[in-house]
């Protein structure tokens, strides 16, 4: 099970930034002498390239069971692969979402009905579900360019106001043990989704799709994609 997102390099040159300077303002103030974090060695900051999953990317990973980069990038038809496997789940609708409109796992879990016009055909990002340990918590999207009005397919409108009577249905079996958290994606009982088990599901779908996870590290025993997948439905 995925208890914690492991962290990029990105994300480790920011937390020793941050260390650094709060311990040079303790050297200021004369609490210490020296600042032990300019010692500290990490890999490159660098993102790495993202690839797509091409045939030949696939037969090369067959060979040698190493991906050709860190960050692989399905093909559209592989996308395809993974939605037809993951229709019947009831996850289905989230990973739509983020498939056909691009959202990051966190800005799903944080959506909420009223950020959603399915007449209008406009979704607006104005939260994400942060995981803090185990803990979550509502955030501000990650970047300012997050924070905007994104406009919706028919096709995905279609599957969230399906995936909305559903949850009428959930919260009317519920009864008084709903929590109205107002959220897109929630439990049975109104709960927000753990981002922790949105990912743990993908990587159950990815690996019965015949997939690997673009970029994920949680499934290396996952088989490649076939050389030839079937066209999404």
């Amino acid at each position: 099970m995925c208890w914690m997102r492991p962290l990029g390099p990105a994300t480790l040159h920011r937390i020793r930034a941050t260390l650094r300077k709060a311990l040079n303002d303790a050297i200021r103030h004369q609490l210490i002498h020296t600042n032990p974090a300019v010692h500290v060695e990490l890999p490159s900051g660098r993102r790495p390239k993202p690839i797509v999953w091409t045939n030949e990317h696939v037969t090369r990973w067959r060979q040698t069971g190493h991906a050709p980069s860190p960050v692989m990038v399905w093909t559209p038809e592989q996308t395809g692969q993974f939605l037809d496997v993951a229709a019947d789940d009831r996850l289905y609708p989230l990973y739509h979402l983020i498939a056909f409109r691009g959202l990051r796992r966190g800005e799903a879990c944080g959506l909420h009905w009223a950020d959603l016009d399915l007449t209008g055909l406009t979704l607006t990002v104005r939260w994400q579900l942060l995981q803090y340990g185990w803990e979550t918590g509502l955030d501000d999207p990650k970047t300012d360019a997050s924070a905007d009005t994104i406009a919706l397919d028919t096709a995905t409108a279609a599957v969230l106001a399906d995936h909305q009577q559903r949850q009428h249905a959930e919260q009317a079996a519920a009864g008084q043990d709903w929590s109205d958290t107002g959220l897109v994606f929630t439990t049975s009982t109104g709960q927000p989704v753990h981002p922790a088990d949105v990912t743990d599901q993908f990587t159950r779908l990815t690996a019965a799709a015949g997939l690997r996870c673009s970029g994920c590290t949680t499934c290396g025993t996952a088989r490649p994609p076939s050389p030839s997948p079937p066209a999404p439905t």
